[in-house]
């Protein structure tokens, strides 16, 4: 696995404030009051970002050989994890974070105040989701190529009857061919 592009992030971003903007304009057309963001959003997007420090921060035990209460898979599965937090914590991040712009500028009431400010809640949220996610792949990083096409690092005999190299196996070398 490899470590997401810094570029990428930022077009992640990117494509949150488009994608916000587009969603805002038309929440926000003929002066309409803003869609309500729950202020637990910010809750739930910071309670994931910490289940993936706490799975990063096992793999990083397993990879300095501390004990650690996850395995192989669930290591694999934890970069995975971190991946998607980074990507989809910069969408979020954009999108949240052009809501709470225009939110500010829809209006001036007690409702639409709580709105950018649990808008605004949830860009710092998906903010520090992204920058985990970031932080856990380095975690997760596995040096070298890890997406095959290398040589297999266990050394393995060669199944019975297979040609090494070249050359016709032992058991075939023997068999008769006709008549």
């Amino acid at each position: 696995m490899h470590r997401t592009p810094w570029w990428l992030i930022l077009g992640w971003i990117g494509l949150g404030v488009c994608l916000g903007t587009l969603v805002g304009v038309f929440v926000l057309r003929d002066g309409s009051a803003p869609f309500p963001i729950p202020l637990a959003t910010s809750i739930l997007i910071l309670l994931v970002a910490a289940f993936i420090f706490w799975g990063g921060w096992q793999v990083r035990r397993i990879r300095k050989r501390q004990p650690a209460r996850i395995g192989p898979l669930a290591a694999a599965r934890v970069a995975v994890l971190a991946q998607s937090g980074s990507r989809g914590g910069s969408l979020l991040f954009g999108a949240f974070a052009i809501l709470a712009v225009l939110y500010n500028r829809s209006g001036s009431s007690d409702y639409v105040t709580a709105h950018v400010r649990a808008a605004a809640a949830a860009a710092v949220a998906s903010a520090v989701l992204a920058l985990v996610g970031y932080l856990v792949e380095s975690w997760c990083n596995v040096s070298g190529d890890d997406d095959g096409g290398g040589t297999d690092p266990i050394p393995r005999e060669p199944h019975p009857g297979t040609a090494v190299r070249g050359k016709p196996s032992k058991q075939l070398e023997n068999f008769p061919l006709g008549g």
